[in-house]
């Protein structure tokens, strides 16, 4: 790995954390996608259902596709979350690409979320129809070409505008938020190094206020995409008929599950993706330059002291 560019290392992070991430949340993200996209039942019964269909593999249908659509998109959105904040930050007056202020954080994230969504809706298209009707997409290639021959290959990017729109908030909230509670909390104890636990723990928080601000559209997004919604109707108007015929808390149905699913999965993934940058680094033989990104380093130095992760580069 020698002679890496940081980039490269960042993307290849990404990948890492996003594929152990999502394989360890898979069942919980198939009750969920199953409620929000109007499957009636309570989670039990949904649970029953899908084991009765399968048994224990039903639960990870559809996580090949994910994987293999989230390994790239967590790539893209983490790696590009990076090189946008360093971006802003040169660009702000008295800013620096460490520290660039709230806004340009939440901005860097906005156009984080648009530029992994972009490059990866067909594959989230085709994972959302593996996961709740495994009957009829056996695969993913199976489910592709059923897509295609029989709804046009524009059915592949149903629901788009949803998950643009829904992926600023989302994205703004949950890397912007993540990144200011890792300053705050390096500049209220004076520590320059976030430790593994609060890691996961400011993961966690940001998890749940983003998904909680973006969830309406996601339900518009996940309908969308199984063709449940009248053909040409736009987010707004999808979100005020799902309301109007099943009230307000249909916009928020599964929400719970999603803060449950999501809190572990973006506490992995911000740790999986802090520790893999500095292992890559190590590897790098960028150790003595960017000490930072080393704990080995770290280590060597205080044989006794809890590991502590690198610092956002």
């Amino acid at each position: 790995m020698m002679g890496w560019p940081a980039d490269v290392r960042r993307f290849l992070a990404g990948a890492f954390a996003g594929a152990i991430s999502k394989t360890a949340t898979a069942p919980l993200e198939s009750v969920r996608m199953q409620i929000m996209t109007g499957n009636k039942g309570t989670v039990l019964e949904i649970m029953r259902a899908t084991y009765e269909r399968g048994g224990v593999l039903a639960f990870f249908s559809g996580n090949d596709a994910d994987v293999l659509r989230t390994m790239p998109s967590k790539a893209i959105e983490l790696a590009s979350f990076d090189m946008y904040k360093k971006t802003l930050g040169r660009l702000r007056p008295g800013g620096s690409s460490t520290h660039p202020g709230g806004l340009a954080t939440g901005c860097a994230g906005a156009l984080a979320g648009l530029t992994s969504t972009l490059a990866m809706f067909p594959l989230e298209t085709i994972r959302t129809r593996l996961a709740v009707d495994p009957k009829k997409y056996r695969n993913m290639l199976g489910a592709f070409q059923t897509i295609v021959e029989a709804e046009g290959a524009s059915a592949l990017y149903r629901g788009l505008k949803a998950s643009l729109l829904g992926a600023i908030p989302y994205s703004a909230v949950r890397l912007g938020s993540y990144d200011g509670l890792k300053w705050a909390y390096k500049r209220r104890s004076g520590k320059e190094f976030v430790p593994p636990h609060m890691t996961m723990i400011f993961g966690a928080i940001a998890a749940v206020a983003s998904s909680s601000a973006s969830f309406p559209l996601e339900i518009v997004r996940r309908r969308a995409m199984m063709g449940t919604l009248p053909a040409g109707m736009g987010t707004l108007s999808a979100l005020v008929n799902i309301a109007q015929k099943e009230g307000m808390g249909a916009l928020y149905a599964g929400v719970w599950l999603t803060w449950l699913k999501q809190a572990p999965q973006y506490a992995v993934t911000f740790l999986c993706y802090d520790l893999a940058k500095a292992w890559l680094a190590a590897e790098n033989g960028n150790g003595k330059h960017h000490v930072e990104e080393q704990p080995s380093a770290l280590l060597a130095q205080r044989p006794h002291a809890p590991f502590s992760l690198p610092a956002q580069r």
